[in-house]
């Protein structure tokens, strides 16, 4: 009887290679198990891929145990880390026999560029393509990670959007200035025009006439002004004045 963890050879079957049918009732010796494989009744087997073969005379399929996390192990490994997983585009669990591709809206995460082990989905403010995980530029925004340099599209007109946003209405554009698709800052587009006020959230240059000629909105208001006792509203038309003066005496 063949010895637990040997197989055995005869006149076509050598040490360290497949055995042959052509001599399989003419066995004349036994081989202990080398790195990598497994035996089994005097059967010599592959390690699966996925697996590893890290000591002599093994009997069972699952060999030494599955390949280690980032790494890939072909049929008949001897080590758990066998070959890297690859770049940031593909990863691999444990017991990998392939790699594994990135789906886009997720990046890869583990010891190295070179061993990815699993995925991560992107996280809001991120866009996430080829594995690699990128921050949504001022302007935009993304509510929960998005697959594109574009991210979730840009800021709504009246907000401002940093780096890293994740609401189209991130920031509000201050009292006295107004804000277009996209804006980056709080300056936003710029400052509301003379005669007109821009309270918060405004996105135009002339959201609101300043009022009767009782008020004035100096350039770049957040709301109307009352006029002074003993001065009068002037410029632009009975709607929209721009200053008040003081009346001669």
């Amino acid at each position: 009887p063949v010895d637990s963890g040997y197989y055995t050879i005869g006149p076509d079957s050598a040490p360290e290679q497949l055995q042959k049918d052509s001599d399989a009732h003419i066995r004349y010796s036994q081989i202990l198990c080398e790195r990598g494989y497994y035996c089994v009744h005097g059967v010599r087997f592959k390690c699966p891929g996925g697996y590893y073969g890290g000591e002599t005379g093994l009997t069972g399929g699952t060999c030494s145990g599955m390949c280690s996390p980032g790494y890939i192990c072909d049929e008949a490994s001897p080590s758990p880390t066998q070959c890297v997983c690859g770049g940031v585009s593909v990863y691999c669990p444990e017991g990998s026999y392939n790699t594994t591709e990135v789906p886009a809206g997720y990046y890869s995460v583990g010891h190295d560029y070179t061993t990815r082990q699993s995925i991560q989905a992107c996280e809001p403010g991120y866009w996430c393509s080829g594995g690699v995980k990128r921050i949504c530029s001022a302007g935009r925004y993304s509510v929960s990670g998005s697959s594109t340099e574009e991210c979730d599209g840009l800021c709504e007109r009246g907000y401002w959007c940093a780096a890293g946003s994740s609401s189209a209405t991130q920031h509000d554009c201050p009292a006295g200035r107004y804000g277009h698709l996209g804006m980056k800052s709080d300056v936003c587009k710029g400052s509301c025009m003379a005669g007109y006020y821009c309270p918060v959230n405004s996105y135009s240059a002339t959201q609101h006439e300043c009022g009767g000629e009782n008020y004035y909105c100096p350039h770049g208001s957040g709301s109307p002004q009352a006029v002074s006792s003993g001065y009068f509203s002037a410029g632009n038309n009975a709607t929209t004045r721009v200053e008040q003066i003081q009346c001669a005496d």
